[in-house]
């Protein structure tokens, strides 16, 4: 037999990150059974990632064999330091991959046969790694992952000639030289200033500057993210091409303006998007269902929970509140909101997976002793959007959330915080007409400010919580019929994506077919 064709992977150990590139994994060895896949990441999630392949490969060992996880950290202790140290940290187990040697997963303890040296580095592009992937070994082929909102890359990552933040860098220093100050304030300036000017990005409505940062940032998260945006750019222009988990069927406007740009710097660009792993794509359904179950803290528990809310309430009933493993809204406002499917009888499951999630005593008590919510600090997500239970997903719009939403014909509720979130939620309430912005959830200076659109919010407890109560009420009536009749259309294109001939499918196989022929 032939040696395995090897194609590596460095992934960011969030699990909103991580997860597409399993599912994408699985697709390649899906049409390349003579690819074999390392995966390296950081952290507990490493074990999660095994029981979520565990889903994908019911009675196919010898396939899922083909993929490995390998953790190169024990814990992500602290996010901020890991991700100024990622590259070091990797460096070591990377050349051993590259030069063919024996490799233990510090997570796990288990240790990896070695395999062929890869052709092929696909590495996250958020992560400071690309200097260190090529000084390595600068004849590997360094293709850069795409995971969020296209239109937000646009906006953060790429250069100013296509309407992004530039090198960022390059452009403080310039500023320094010119007119003195600090490096640092300097860079958030050039990334997170307003002016209340009018910006029109590819796939997003016209909106002003300041609509992208809807909530406070502490200064601690403005150093992530603008470490986060500077990778990016680093990442984008330095690999030879881009891999994009976003899909035609949900972005196609902003995907056409950063394959365009790719194309003409001699970039290669693939869309591989959806990448939810749909039902027949799990050899065994009820198998699949019950490792995801197996990964939360009351999986069990919330399936009964959706069987009985279909059986007392009906399809569609049933509010999922998820805001991620990363981000978490003012509690004050979760907290009210909460109560309004409470008082309106809307049952509801509500995942909790930061450590700041923590509901007060009394909230815990009013949910439990109501019977009609579900609380979870892991909920399996997919599980419950492919329940016919389900109604609507109050969600913070990170991009996975959505397009697993959507690929499930389930309309949302954009609570947006950060990030590609307020992009995720203007397109989906705006353009696509599949969502509800709660806009009373504002907070900050420039959260505050009048939007686009003419909404104008107060930011009050009281003004949101009319808010959600008109939100729900819309959601039962005749405009949420409506934009459960939008999410479906789109669901059905995202589902085409991946047939034979769809758009991402053939995007893989053209990939595949130039690396690994």
């Amino acid at each position: 037999m032939a040696s395995p064709r090897h194609l590596a992977i460095v992934s960011l150990p969030g699990w909103g990150h991580l997860r597409p590139l399993l599912a994408l994994s699985r697709k390649i060895v899906d049409q390349k059974p003579d690819v074999v896949v390392t995966i390296l990441a950081a952290g507990e999630v490493i074990k999660k990632a095994h029981l979520e392949l565990d889903r994908y490969f019911s009675g196919e060992q010898k396939l899922k064999d083909n993929i490995r996880v390998i953790g190169f950290v024990v814990e992500t202790f602290d996010w901020y330091q890991l991700f100024a140290e990622y590259g070091v940290l990797i460096e070591p187990f990377y050349k051993s991959v590259l030069q063919q040697e024996t490799i233990s997963c510090v997570v796990t303890g288990k240790s990896y046969e070695p395999w062929p040296k890869p052709k092929v580095v696909l590495f996250d592009m958020y992560l400071n790694v690309f200097s260190t992937l090529k000084a390595v070994d600068p004849s590997v082929k360094l293709l850069t992952w795409s995971p969020g909102n296209t239109s937000a890359t646009l906006r953060t990552c790429c250069p100013e000639e296509i309407g992004g933040n530039g090198d960022v860098s390059a452009r403080a220093r310039a500023e320094l030289e010119r007119s003195g100050g600090e490096q640092k304030k300097i860079e958030y300036k050039i990334t997170f200033g307003t002016s209340g000017k009018v910006v029109q990005i590819p796939g997003l409505p016209p909106m002003f500057d300041y609509e992208f940062y809807p909530n406070e940032i502490m200064e601690m998260q403005h150093d992530l993210l603008l470490g986060l945006f500077t990778n990016g750019y680093r990442s984008l222009t330095g690999a030879d091409g881009v891999i994009a988990s976003g899909s035609i069927a949900y972005e196609s406007e902003a995907l056409l303006a950063y394959k365009d740009w790719c194309i003409r710097q001699g970039k290669e660009f693939y869309t591989v998007g959806p990448l939810a792993l749909l039902n027949k794509e799990s050899r065994s359904l009820s198998q699949s269902n019950a490792n995801e179950k197996a990964l939360s803290d009351k999986g069990s528990d919330i399936e009964a929970f959706l069987n009985q809310a279909f059986e007392k309430y009906g399809a569609h009933s049933v509010l999922y509140i998820s805001f991620g493993t990363a981000w978490w809204p003012n509690p004050a406002h979760l907290h009210a909101f909460i109560g309004v499917p409470l008082e309106l009888k809307v049952p509801f499951i509500f995942a909790h997976a930061t450590p700041a999630s923590a509901l007060p005593p009394d909230l815990a008590n009013k949910i439990q002793e109501s019977g009609l919510g579900l609380t979870s600090t892991w909920a399996p997500q997919q599980l419950i959007l492919n329940h016919k239970a389900t109604g609507w997903f109050l969600t913070h719009c990170g991009q996975n959330s959505v397009v697993e939403s959507l690929t499930y014909g389930i309309p949302l509720i954009a609570w947006p915080l950060a990030g590609d979130q307020p992009d995720n939620a203007a397109r989906l309430s705006v353009i696509l007409d599949v969502a509800y912005q709660v806009i009373e959830a504002r907070t900050g200076e420039a959260g505050l400010k009048s939007l686009k659109r003419g909404a104008q919010p107060s930011g009050t407890v009281e003004a949101l919580t009319r808010e959600a109560r008109q939100i729900l009420k819309k959601a039962q009536g005749p405009d949420g019929a409506q934009k459960r009749k939008n999410a479906q259309a789109i669901s059905s294109n995202l589902k085409r994506a991946w047939e034979v001939d769809g758009d991402a499918y053939n995007d893989l196989k053209q990939f595949l077919g130039k690396e690994f022929p």
